[in-house]
Protein backbone atom coordinates (compact mmCIF):
# COMPACT_ATOMS: atom_id res chain seq x y z
CA UNK A 1 0.00 0.00 0.00
CA UNK A 2 1.27 3.39 -0.72
CA UNK A 3 1.33 6.38 1.37
CA UNK A 4 -0.63 8.62 -0.63
CA UNK A 5 -3.61 9.11 1.46
CA UNK A 6 -1.58 9.87 3.93
CA UNK A 7 0.85 12.36 2.14
CA UNK A 8 -2.73 13.78 0.66
CA UNK A 9 -4.35 14.44 4.43
CA UNK A 10 -0.60 15.82 5.64
CA UNK A 11 -0.38 18.29 2.66
CA UNK A 12 -4.17 19.60 3.13
CA UNK A 13 -2.58 20.02 6.73
CA UNK A 14 0.23 22.29 5.47
CA UNK A 15 -1.93 24.19 3.97
CA UNK A 16 -4.41 24.74 6.70
CA UNK A 17 -1.30 25.88 8.72
CA UNK A 18 0.36 28.35 6.10
CA UNK A 19 -3.07 29.27 5.46
CA UNK A 20 -4.23 30.29 9.39
CA UNK A 21 -0.53 32.23 9.95
CA UNK A 22 -0.86 33.90 6.46
CA UNK A 23 -4.35 34.96 8.22
CA UNK A 24 -2.98 35.58 11.44
CA UNK A 25 -0.44 37.77 10.56
CA UNK A 26 -1.90 39.84 8.10
CA UNK A 27 -4.44 41.01 10.61
CA UNK A 28 -2.22 41.24 13.91
CA UNK A 29 0.09 43.35 10.91
CA UNK A 30 -2.78 45.79 9.98
CA UNK A 31 -5.28 45.44 13.30
CA UNK A 32 -6.59 49.10 12.76
CA UNK A 33 -8.33 48.01 9.55
CA UNK A 34 -9.51 44.63 10.77
CA UNK A 35 -10.51 46.02 14.22
CA UNK A 36 -12.74 48.96 12.61
CA UNK A 37 -14.14 46.32 9.99
CA UNK A 38 -14.92 43.53 12.58
CA UNK A 39 -16.50 45.76 15.32
CA UNK A 40 -13.13 44.41 17.75
CA UNK A 41 -11.34 45.97 20.09
CA UNK A 42 -7.83 46.69 19.16
CA UNK A 43 -6.15 45.42 22.00
CA UNK A 44 -8.78 42.31 22.18
CA UNK A 45 -7.94 41.53 17.97
CA UNK A 46 -3.76 41.50 18.26
CA UNK A 47 -3.77 38.51 21.13
CA UNK A 48 -6.71 36.66 18.88
CA UNK A 49 -4.68 37.26 16.10
CA UNK A 50 -1.21 36.13 17.07
CA UNK A 51 -2.81 33.30 18.72
CA UNK A 52 -4.03 32.01 15.35
CA UNK A 53 -0.81 32.52 13.58
CA UNK A 54 1.35 30.67 16.50
CA UNK A 55 -1.85 27.65 16.11
CA UNK A 56 -0.93 27.90 12.64
CA UNK A 57 2.41 27.41 12.49
CA UNK A 58 2.59 24.71 14.85
CA UNK A 59 0.53 23.11 12.54
CA UNK A 60 2.80 23.86 9.49
CA UNK A 61 5.53 22.59 11.29
CA UNK A 62 3.78 19.28 12.89
CA UNK A 63 2.80 18.63 9.14
CA UNK A 64 6.48 19.09 7.46
CA UNK A 65 7.67 16.44 10.30
CA UNK A 66 5.41 13.55 9.59
CA UNK A 67 6.09 14.68 5.83
CA UNK A 68 9.16 14.12 6.39
CA UNK A 69 9.30 11.46 8.94
CA UNK A 70 6.17 9.65 6.05
CA UNK A 71 9.24 9.62 3.06
CA UNK A 72 12.39 8.90 4.76
CA UNK A 73 10.49 6.18 6.64
CA UNK A 74 11.45 7.14 10.26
Amino acid sequence: MTHAPLLFALSAALLVGALLTLGGAIVAADHPRWSDDLGIDRADLVPIAIGTAAFGLLIFIAAVSAILAAITGA
